[in-house]
């Protein structure tokens, strides 16, 4: 019976881990598509600047989070799997209010900063409106990353295909037609990212049930709950924090120190490398909540080594990547972006680091280890942006593309020497 039930739980992850997969695959090719055909519909100039706010989008999104979708996860795979129904409602109550108070602070901050992001980052002074549009993008990207979180601890992984799947759709769907009718413009590919949302947190927030009601509401949280919930999100806060700027440093100081073409080149190159990245995600985000709700030790350590083969052979495959990003490159966009090609290469070569930490961050996700987590990209940041200031001036997009290097090897580091020194010392579930 112990071993039918095995055979069961690891048919659920291959289904899971295969589910994830194809979302992130559906969802890396529509987006392959929009930038295809955006950087075929926009200026080389253009498509920076819409990297760029992209980018402050994303950020400014991601850091009203304040590492709470990683929470979310975390602790609703742990009350699910005690039957604890009604410490997850509570767990997700407070969570949707927090992210609504800091949503309103996100709004504040993106109108006050409007003209001074143009001038520093745009290096166009007309350009602030950008700014007020990519506010909407930020709020609807901030919820549905919760919902997602939600959908994720109770491992309903055919919800998270259709959410995943219907945003891009929306989104690929509103792209095509703007280029098919010549209507594409910065502003216009900004306001279908919005929509896409909208359109998104309006299903998620059906598909999981939930009564948006709730946030307004008057409602009690256990101190236990509380308790936990911040003293892991507290730990994930810093770690976004340092993560956040460490993903951003790159492009912001691109276009500091450079020119929009810079950008432009990096984030094709940086497009290029996501579909290695979506495979390595899927499986690992299959794997976190799972090992929130595993009880023994032993079920964590076949866990690790099954990683660790999954690793060894996509670490393989990014080697055989490395040799064709180059024609890839020239048949897709031409001869336009020629210089996206190096630093390509060497992202999917730092890329082979990074997916060697996926089974030492997974097993001290397991034990409630943020602070390493927290750690390692505090060190990620300092490697960065470190380098990207001697680097950029001279080589610009392959500067960036080389500390990204760097940082990963840092990043690796940690993750192998906390998981030596912590990971038995630990039980599960403190």
């Amino acid at each position: 019976m112990k071993k039918l039930i095995e055979k069961l739980k690891a048919k659920t992850t291959a289904k899971n881990s295969f589910l994830t997969l194809c979302s992130n695959l559906i969802s890396q090719l529509m987006s392959f598509l929009v930038t295809v055909l955006l950087g075929r519909s926009l200026s080389v100039a253009d498509y920076g600047l819409y990297s760029i706010l992209n980018s402050i989008a994303t950020f400014v999104s991601d850091m009203a989070d304040m590492g709470m979708n990683g929470a979310i996860t975390r602790f609703v795979a742990e009350y699910r799997a005690k039957k604890d129904l009604a410490s997850e409602e509570q767990l997700i109550t407070y969570a949707i209010k927090r992210k609504f108070r800091n949503l309103i602070f996100v709004f504040i901050v993106l109108v006050l900063a409007a003209k001074p992001i143009a001038t520093f980052w745009l290096k166009d002074t007309q350009s602030y409106p950008y700014v007020y549009l990519i506010s909407l993008t930020c709020a609807f990207s901030l919820f549905v990353g919760a919902m997602r979180a939600i959908i994720q601890g109770r491992q309903e992984y055919e919800k998270y295909f259709i959410s995943v799947v219907s945003w891009n759709f929306v989104w690929c769907a509103v792209i095509v037609i703007m280029f098919l009718t010549n209507k594409m413009t910065i502003a216009a590919s900004i306001i279908a990212g919005a929509v896409s949302g909208l359109v998104n947190l309006i299903l998620c927030t059906k598909l999981i049930g939930y009564n948006p009601k709730n946030a307004v509401r008057k409602s009690s949280i256990s101190p236990d709950v509380k308790s936990k919930f911040n003293t892991f999100g507290n730990w994930m806060v810093i770690w976004s924090v340092f993560a956040l700027l460490q993903s951003r440093a790159d492009i912001f100081l691109l276009a500091t120190f450079t020119t929009p073409e810079q950008v432009s080149y990096y984030d094709i190159a940086s497009k290029l490398i996501k579909p290695v990245l979506m495979v390595v995600s899927a499986y690992a985000q299959v794997l976190n909540p799972q090992f929130a709700s595993m009880d023994t030790r032993e079920k964590l350590n076949k866990q690790i080594a099954s990683v660790i083969k999954f690793i060894a052979v996509i670490s393989a495959l990014i080697g055989v990547a490395i040799v064709v990003v180059g024609p890839a490159v020239k048949l897709v966009f031409g001869n336009k972006y020629n210089d996206a090609i190096f630093p390509a290469q060497l992202l999917l070569f730092a890329i082979i680091f990074y997916v060697w930490t996926v089974p030492f961050n997974s097993a001290l996700y397991a034990i409630n280890k943020p602070e390493v987590f927290a750690f390692a990209a505090l060190l990620g940041l300092i490697v960065t942006v470190v380098g990207d200031i001697f680097l950029l001036p001279s080589l610009g997009a392959v500067g960036a593309a080389i500390t990204y290097i760097a940082a990963q090897v840092v990043g690796l580091v940690v993750a192998f020497v906390a998981y030596k020194l912590l990971y038995r010392k630990e039980t599960l579930n403190d």
